[in-house]
């Protein structure tokens, strides 16, 4: 399940963005930060599975009228090779009505989970 960026939750992000090594930079993580709170273009959510309250994973990026760039895909350690990161981009292709796109770094991401969905159910795509 997706959950929105809050202040809230600022100390929750900023932990699962510094699992990704271009935020790994103090001064750079808070940079960031910033930007998800005060640019509306950037779009940030968290991720806890139905059956938890703990946010185990963060999906996040540029927003269009038709497109969300994704930048941020980060999985809590303890969780990953459990295809979180695959039920992240389903339940954000779910929720928003946009083409998913990725930036050179998330991009390989992107395609092995498109790749999966056709396999998975060919008929949707």
């Amino acid at each position: 399940m997706l959950v929105p960026y809050s202040a809230t939750n600022k100390k929750i992000v900023m932990g699962l963005l510094s699992y990704i090594p271009e935020f790994k930079d103090f001064k750079r993580l808070q940079e960031e930060i910033e930007e998800i709170a005060t640019n509306p273009s950037i779009k940030c959510w968290l991720f806890k599975e139905s059956d938890s309250e703990n946010f185990i994973g963060l999906i996040g990026g540029e927003s269009t009228t038709d497109t969300i760039v994704i930048k941020y895909l980060s999985v809590s350690p303890s969780f990953r090779g459990e295809n979180i990161t695959f039920q992240m981009l389903e339940d954000l292709a779910k929720m928003e009505d946009k083409v998913l796109s990725g930036t050179i770094e998330t991009s390989v991401i992107l395609a092995k989970w498109n790749k999966h969905r056709v396999s998975e159910e060919p008929w949707k795509i």
